[in-house]
């Protein structure tokens, strides 16, 4: 199994991705997975369809990714899960509509925490062993009617067979659109996982970092490279200090250097796993791919009040193994997706709390 993100103060823990066995990646193996559908941690308290339509355009968004996490404390040197965090997951949904992805915008993605305490109402307080045929009966649809496009709370019917739920409408529609529409009205219908409709399926498995100490600051020779920047610039406008355009130009240039100097940077730390999905580091700084857009203030949590931490972010390299770049015409695209997640880890609230995202775009041709 590839087991739970577990942040340790030596550095990052870094997620790829891989094909396994579809039974591995089932709510009752706790798995941190990339595409398909939901593996639902609260099985019967999953969340209202109002809370995963886009912001943007109103329509149902879809399923990225979710990372098992259990909360932990480091006390005495001794790593310590909180009880009521014993099972964590977080879940990040995205709008694919190509007029939804703006630039630096966060709007059309929703990410969700849910936790359990170890004796819960759903699974055993023991972990899971390495058999395809151990709790079978662990699925959300024992406890709660999902949508049979997407996989999230399905409230609505079919009115013909009355045998199949959906979100809404339009994933009803598009549902029969695409091959219900001949096996409704039969009394004997095989429907598989309508895989069409979703991202391609992969595990998330863990691999630590091994980190080299970051200064945050531009080298000499960055800084001497800046420096011989600046004197090109003067020397062709040697009147440039009594022009106040020419040095608002100036400023500009300089800007896009150091922020050419940040994504370098950031190129330069993820090359040695070039392939890497996810960075895991609760608490750490964030790795930036720009100068421009980074956060100056995270929400409190909405439930507790409690301030937010930086807890993991997506990597742009996610994108090459999902295909969203070619979704639509433009592309779905993201520089870096930041997660930030309640600091007390509040039970309050409903079972799957709104966390906090922060998307950063690449700036100016950067990309990886």
């Amino acid at each position: 199994m590839a087991g739970p993100f577990v942040h340790e103060k030596f550095g990052a823990e870094l997620g790829f991705l891989d094909k396994t066995d579809k039974w591995r990646l089932e709510s009752r193996f706790f798995p941190s997975k990339v595409g398909g559908k939901p593996a639902w941690l609260d099985l019967l308290n999953l969340p209202p369809t109002e809370q995963l339509l886009c912001k943007c355009c109103q329509k149902p968004m879809m399923f990225l990714a979710q990372v098992y996490a259990p909360d932990d404390d480091d006390e005495g040197g001794t790593r310590v899960i909180k009880e009521t965090c014993y099972h964590r997951t977080i879940y990040i949904f995205l709008c694919t509509t190509q007029l939804c992805n703006k630039k630096n915008s966060n709007e059309n993605f929703v990410v969700l925490r849910s936790q359990l305490a170890r004796k819960n109402e759903f699974y055993p307080p023991i972990d899971p062993p390495e058999d395809p045929d151990w709790k079978k009966d662990l699925v959300v649809s024992k406890f709660t009617k999902v949508c049979m496009v997407c996989g999230c709370l399905g409230t609505k019917l079919c009115g013909g067979c009355r045998g199949v739920n959906y979100c809404t409408k339009d994933h009803q529609v598009l549902h029969w659109k695409n091959g219900h529409k001949m096996l409704c009205k039969e009394s004997v219908r095989v429907e598989g996982e309508d895989s069409m409709f979703t991202l391609p399926e992969y595990e998330i498995i863990i691999e630590d970092e091994k980190i080299e100490p970051q200064t945050g600051k531009l080298s000499t020779s960055d800084e001497a490279e800046l420096k011989e920047f600046e004197k090109i610039l003067k020397a062709k406008n040697p009147t440039f200090q009594n022009d106040e355009s020419i040095n608002e130009s100036l400023e500009e240039s300089v800007t896009d250097v150091k922020e050419d100097k940040m994504f370098l940077k950031f190129k330069e730390k993820i090359d040695s796993y070039p392939d890497q999905v996810l960075r895991y580091g609760k608490n750490e700084t964030p790795l930036y791919v720009s100068d421009s857009n980074i956060p100056s203030s995270i929400p409190d949590c909405e439930h507790c009040g409690f301030k937010r931490r930086f807890e993991f972010q997506i990597m742009p390299q996610m994108l090459n193994y999902l295909r969203l770049d070619n979704i639509s015409e433009e592309g779905v695209d993201w520089g870096t997706l930041l997660i930030y997640v309640c600091k007390n880890n509040c039970d309050d609230g409903p079972a799957y709390k709104k966390e906090f995202i922060w998307k950063q775009d690449f700036s100016g041709q950067n990309s990886i």
